[in-house]
């Protein structure tokens, strides 16, 4: 078991480091401290955005290869149901389901309002913090 930091990344953290490469988000793409976690479901959502915003797949996909991926095919059916009560958009449940599955103790995104942080803290211990303050967290606690 990895004693790295174990963050998983919103997909607005994944495409903001494929936008910027001097942003907190690229940092954190690029860190080496960090355990990265992604999950199936947002794998499927960031193809999607890149095709969009007609970024090639190869970058985000070379840029995936730096994080896990935490299935959550089993769990696709049950995602609204058993995470809804954590967002405020139920699209965004799949990613509270995929932070729980990666066992991550930090949900990295730059949506702050789209979670319920006090109910994930509460439930799961689990810190939702944006890419620049996670850094700054880091800096603070790791020598």
């Amino acid at each position: 078991m990895s004693t790295l930091p174990c963050a998983f990344l919103d997909s607005d953290v994944v495409i903001s480091s494929l936008l910027s490469s001097r942003g907190a988000a690229r940092v954190l793409i690029d860190a080496g401290a960090v355990d990265r976690w992604v999950s199936s479901s947002s794998v499927r959502e960031l193809e999607d955005v890149v095709d969009r915003m007609v970024i090639e797949r190869t970058k985000l996909h070379h840029t995936l290869r730096r994080c896990h991926v935490a299935s959550l095919i089993e769990y696709e059916a049950t995602l609204v149901r058993t995470h809804a009560r954590y967002v405020s958009d139920e699209g965004d449940a799949h990613v509270v389901a995929g932070v729980v599955e990666a066992h991550a103790q930090y949900l990295i995104t730059y949506n702050l309002k789209h979670f319920y942080r006090d109910r994930i803290k509460a439930d799961f211990d689990i810190l939702v913090m944006t890419p620049a303050l996670f850094l700054q967290y880091l800096r603070s606690v790791c020598p």
